[in-house]
């Protein structure tokens, strides 16, 4: 399994937030759809809990 987060400045206010995760091994294929689903998911709940933290954090 391979996962990157990368935070770009966009400028001096913003930033850009990626994340990508790519899994390997032989039962990956079996497991693709199930896998896609809770993956996106688990980002989308982290992504927003990031957002409410980092907005918590302007002064």
């Amino acid at each position: 399994m391979y996962q990157s987060f990368i935070i770009d400045p966009i400028d001096n206010e913003s930033v850009r937030f990626s994340q990508r995760e790519n899994f390997s091994g032989l039962i990956v294929p079996l497991l693709a759809k199930d896998l896609n689903t809770k993956v996106i998911h688990g980002f989308e709940l982290m992504d927003r809990a990031l957002k409410a933290r980092a907005e918590s954090l302007e002064s």
